[in-house]
């Protein structure tokens, strides 16, 4: 199922697209599920002080704990420390594929076990460390495959391929896979000594605008350098989310859609940059990006999205879920009864000077009566808080629309032996108000732990929506999500301390997201992430 060079690519011709580091995958076939290429990994990923907390992070959640299996299982196998291992195997170029996700559970577990289990490194060496590898090899057992030997390492766990240089100047290839990916190997081993059909289709195939803007995008920022650039067919997260890809231009049923990216990785910060093919819907609007940074100062969570993130209070968790349509609007948004249909924002700031957090979350929709946007104010909020505890879900039902709404939640009688949350403690509090200007209606609720008040945050955010209003019309920016969280002070709000937890929030300082429509794709975004200048345990 897959086909890989990573001998040196002929020269473009002058027409010819840069893709960039997406040219080494240019003969991989899209019928695998994901591929990778890493530049000089050793030190830019896993030997260096970020790339050992992140394999320390990803091992505690569980992830890629095979692959940290595996650099073990080398080292011992060619008799040598793990970090020399790793540098001599994973100091050039380096790809990487995976297939058979969808062999796995429908599950986020059963994602990242298919990541884990399903993959094979092809990696280019010097000669003179492949002729002391077939030194070490000898006394191993091994198969015969498309004529090369096939070594069972590790009592057979993992499998490692040989090739010989082809001629001068050009390294050696080392192929391995755990024994659940034995099969990917075969197919990468069959094509490289040239044993399948290459009349297959690229991965790159039909997504070269998409690829060379990718990589005009990131080469512009920063200092232009990456350390690994990716592509993955969205198809095989179809089954995990429970939703279809929409139908591609001229009716094809089986689109093959793409999620590509580049990612820059420093000492201080992580920059990747990302597009998809996935079409956008025409009729979704732009997220309130001139809200998000009149608020986003101080804020430890903020996130500005097109369509606003619908919200269940469950026991003691408050679940958040995005979803953005990529077919055309058939949805009445007058109709809607949730308000779940408006562009949003959401934030959790401190209340004042070192105070106690407050989320806050507005909605900005079509102009409706105010009696109406009132009505369906009070029963999502009814709906929200009667997933908590239905007795004390209020009914308003609309009366007095300029009111501003406030209530206390009580902790129900059946939690009284549970430990009290950190945030937002026992009896929080929680309001909401409407009001209507212009063409647009608005939705503002806050909740607070008891010893601060909801309105004021609520007035807060009135005040800066209608400043924004009264400015008039802004230019489309084109921009469905922009988010920025601060893992260690939303964790330390949140009281949270499984390891994970306590790993990301000594690890990350802050994380800024953004999604837009694209030019020649149908998304494109940013991710960066700084790091925290504490030095984790383990690193060097």
């Amino acid at each position: 199922m897959i086909a890989l060079l990573l001998a040196h690519t002929p020269l473009h011709a002058a027409n010819e697209q840069d893709l960039g580091p997406f040219k080494a995958l240019a003969s991989i076939p899209s019928d695998v599920d994901a591929a990778a290429v890493f530049e000089n990994p050793a030190e830019t990923l896993l030997l260096s002080p970020v790339g050992r907390s992140f394999r320390s992070l990803l091992a505690m959640g569980g992830v890629f704990t095979q692959t940290e299996r595996a650099w073990q299982a080398l080292g011992d196998a060619f008799d040598a420390p793990v970090d020399e291992t790793i540098r001599a195997l994973l100091s050039k170029r380096v790809a990487v594929v995976w297939d058979g996700f969808e062999r796995g559970d429908a599950s986020m577990q059963g994602l990242t076990d298919s990541i884990d289990t399903r993959w094979t490194l092809i990696c280019e060496v010097e000669p003179d460390y492949l002729k002391a590898i077939q030194v070490a090899m000898r006394p191993v057992k091994r198969d015969i495959a498309f004529g090369r030997a096939v070594y069972a390492i590790e009592q057979g766990r993992y499998r490692l391929a040989l090739l010989d240089s082809p001629k001068p100047g050009v390294g050696a290839i080392v192929l391995l896979a755990p024994r659940s990916g034995a099969p990917l190997l075969d197919d990468v081993l069959a094509q490289m000594v040239g044993q399948t059909d290459p009349q297959r289709k690229p991965i790159t195939d039909a997504h070269q605008d998409m690829l060379a803007s990718l990589t005009q995008a990131h080469l512009a920022k920063g200092d232009g350098s990456w350390s690994f650039a990716f592509m993955t067919r969205v198809s095989i997260f179809t089954a995990l989310t429970g939703q279809q890809l929409p139908v591609a231009q001229g009716g094809d049923q089986d689109p093959d859609h793409i999620f590509a990216g580049m990612v820059q990785l420093k000492t201080d910060s992580m920059r990747c940059s990302f597009a998809s093919s996935i079409p956008v819907a025409p009729g979704i609007p732009d997220a309130p990006v001139d809200l998000y940074e009149a608020v986003a100062d101080d804020a430890v969570l903020v996130l500005a999205c097109a369509r606003s993130p619908r919200i269940l209070i469950e026991d003691d968790s408050l679940q958040l879920t995005l979803t953005y349509s990529a077919k055309g609007d058939q949805h009445d948004a007058s109709e809607d009864p949730a308000l779940f249909q408006s562009p949003g924002l959401m934030v959790i700031k401190p209340t004042g000077t070192a105070g106690p957090m407050s989320m806050s979350l507005m909605l900005m929709g079509a102009k409706r009566g105010d009696d109406r946007t009132a009505l369906i104010a009070d029963q999502t909020m009814q709906a929200i808080i009667a997933s908590y505890d239905p007795a004390q879900a209020p009914r308003f039902d609309g009366r007095l629309p300029a009111v501003t709404r406030s209530l206390t939640l009580h902790k129900r009688s059946q939690d009284a032996e549970e430990p009290t949350p950190n945030w937002p403690g026992t009896n929080p509090r929680v309001a909401w108000q409407t009001l209507s200007k212009a063409n647009s209606s608005f939705f503002i609720a806050s909740m607070t732990p008891n010893d601060a008040d909801p309105a004021r945050q609520i007035a807060q955010l009135e005040q800066a929506a209608l400043t924004l209003h009264a400015l008039g019309p802004r230019p489309d920016s084109g921009t469905l999500l922009r988010a920025r969280l601060r893992p260690p002070e939303l964790i330390d709000m949140l009281g949270q301390t499984t390891l994970m937890d306590l790993a990301l929030s000594k690890l990350v300082r802050q994380a800024d997201i953004e999604i837009r429509r694209g030019l020649r794709s149908g998304i494109r975004g940013q991710l960066n992430i700084e790091f925290t200048n504490a030095r984790t345990p383990g690193a060097r």
